[in-house]
């Protein structure tokens, strides 16, 4: 069984995935400031649970640390193969996380799609 890892456990290279959300919905608001005489944009950043479960960021899904600025992970996704794809932001205050096992990245670079 996997254990939770901390903030200051985080390094770049190392290989992780999504144990568990720490809340259900969650947002963020960014305001982007208009240009002389335009209006602002405001957009709203949401990961919320769908109705058939599933999220986002899905659970379980193997990431690779590229860059740490806490409270931020900055991952490439691990796909069946070993390719990689993203870059998918995470925030840590609202996600748990978990290492991926050295086991798991070998099976999963033998699976061909």
């Amino acid at each position: 069984m996997s254990m939770i890892i901390g903030p200051d456990d985080f390094e770049v290279g190392m290989h992780i995935a999504v144990h568990s959300h720490i809340e259900e919905q969650f947002a963020r608001r960014m305001v982007r400031p208009g240009g002389e005489g335009m209006p602002s944009d405001e957009l709203f950043i949401r990961i919320e649970r769908h109705d058939d479960g599933g999220v986002r960021v899905q659970l379980g899904i193997p990431l690779k640390v590229i860059a740490i600025e806490l409270p931020f992970l900055y991952c490439m996704v691990v796909e069946p193969g070993g390719d990689e794809s993203g870059p998918v932001v995470l925030d840590t205050r609202h996600l748990r996380l978990m290492r991926v096992t050295s086991t798991t990245l070998r099976a999963l670079a033998k699976v061909r799609v």
